[in-house]
């Protein structure tokens, strides 16, 4: 390669000028590596703060709309309401609940600890359980749907329910597909 570089002019100076590491160039990739982790440090003093932050919060959020739920459900039992709308309500405050209650617990396990650096490995780990709690989520909602036009007698309605129970299903499939190619983790590295 030198002898190649001299036809075309350069000089074995100017050869080991652009090969070696000169001082100004380690200074410099010191100093830019010195940045990239102090970044890197920062990400990881903060991200725990806000992961529990927010893990806090939407469990708050789930607790209100567990008991906001009950509250309601009991004023409908006291005033004496359709027992299948009590039921619906409840089912329905219950089924979110859980929902939120599941995704304050993925940013808890994923991001207030130190985690993986992959983000398919860390997706791979967390979606299915949140997007199955919300795949179950719409089901009920649907099937809720279902009953509540059927009782009021307004077939013509019954195209959003079954719209919301084939929205689940979908969503399902979508998993599937993405766990199918998805790399696998590897446990014991070789």
């Amino acid at each position: 390669m030198a002898c190649a570089l001299r036809r075309y002019g350069v000089t074995d100076s100017g050869l080991r000028h652009y090969t070696s590491n000169s001082p100004k160039e380690s200074n410099m990739s010191s100093s830019t590596t010195n940045v990239t982790e102090s970044k890197k440090s920062h990400l990881d003093q903060t991200q725990p703060v806000f992961a529990s932050v927010f893990s806090w919060l939407f469990l708050c959020v789930s607790a209100a709309v567990l008991l906001s739920s009950l509250y309601s459900a009991l004023g409908y039992l006291l005033k004496g309401e359709d027992l299948t709308q009590f039921t619906l309500k409840v089912v329905n405050g219950c089924v979110i609940s859980i929902a939120l209650y599941e995704l304050a617990m993925v940013i808890s396990t994923e991001y207030g600890q130190q985690h993986d650096s992959d983000v398919i490995v860390m997706l791979r780990r967390t979606l299915p359980r949140f997007i199955g709690t919300v795949a179950i989520a719409l089901s009920l909602e649907g099937l809720i749907m279902v009953i509540k036009y059927s009782q009021l007698d307004l077939a013509g309605n019954l195209y959003y329910p079954v719209a919301i129970i084939i929205s689940a299903a979908v969503l399902l499939i979508a998993l599937g597909i993405f766990l199918r190619l998805a790399p696998v983790q590897d446990s014991n590295p070789s």
